[in-house]
């Protein structure tokens, strides 16, 4: 079990709370802002990050550059939450029931007051399979 404090950048995709550790966030800039197309950065919904079926009605509004150990990725979210700080010590593991993909890209589960936050590994992100471009 980790223990400490985690900083985090939470966000959402429709009621659903997510979040990375804030050391590997570059920045938060929007889906179609100058700085995507001019460095080319590979684009990857939550939703296939972590292995969810893609719902048509999600718009992906900000995207969260994060800083990999293979390079830049671009994270679309809906909406970006905020910074917090977090007990790691309270983090659950990743339930076994949950598909491969899931559980390889989820860090752990935080449970604070009546939310459940999922915590991506963002190294494992890269892997998935970025779009070529943004919704939004």
């Amino acid at each position: 079990m980790i223990s400490g404090t985690l900083t985090i950048l939470e966000f959402l995709v429709g009621a659903d709370s997510y979040a990375v550790p804030l050391d590997c966030v570059r920045e938060v800039i929007r889906p179609s802002s100058p700085e995507v197309s001019s460095e080319e950065l590979p684009l990857l919904p939550i939703t296939a990050a972590i292995g969810l079926n893609d719902d048509p009605t999600v718009r992906f509004n900000r995207g969260v550059v994060l800083d990999t150990v293979d390079g830049l990725l671009v994270l679309l979210v809906q909406r970006v939450v905020g910074v917090r700080n977090v007990d790691a010590g309270r983090m659950l593991n990743v339930p076994p029931f949950l598909p491969p993909r899931t559980r390889e890209a989820v860090r752990g589960l935080l449970l604070e007051d009546d939310r459940i936050a999922v915590v991506l590994r963002p190294e494992t992100l890269f892997m998935q399979r970025p779009v070529g471009e943004a919704r939004g």
